[in-house]
């Protein structure tokens, strides 16, 4: 198409065994390139393999491998992200997705 860059393409999606494997990291609210770019920044300062996906209008970013690693380089990256980190997962549990195991005393997932 004429015209089109790289800017108008998504990124690649969620890589298949982090989204169904991957233990939660962070959620944040940004753009998809700009979210796409840090990620990728964060899984090379960790060497761990993290990737995203959008989760109720927001990144989930999800770790398969060493999550203190992964955090480090969350924390250390955090002033990069041209967005808003919402919340950090320091005790690795992700936004809820379906078939998660729910706590007791749960009446209802939106």
């Amino acid at each position: 198409m004429s015209g089109m860059t790289n800017a108008n393409l998504p990124p690649p999606p969620c890589d298949h065994e982090i989204f169904t494997s991957g233990v939660g990291l962070c959620v944040i609210d940004a753009r998809m390139h700009a979210a796409e770019k840090w990620v990728q920044s964060v899984a090379a300062l960790s060497g761990q393999r993290v990737d995203w996906h959008y989760s109720g209008g927001r990144a989930n970013v999800l770790v398969l491998g060493d999550h203190g690693k992964a955090l480090d380089a969350v924390k250390e990256l955090a002033p990069t992200l041209d967005g808003t980190i919402l919340r950090i997962s320091e005790d690795q549990r992700a936004l809820y997705r379906e078939g998660d195991p729910l706590p007791d005393g749960v009446i209802a997932v939106m």
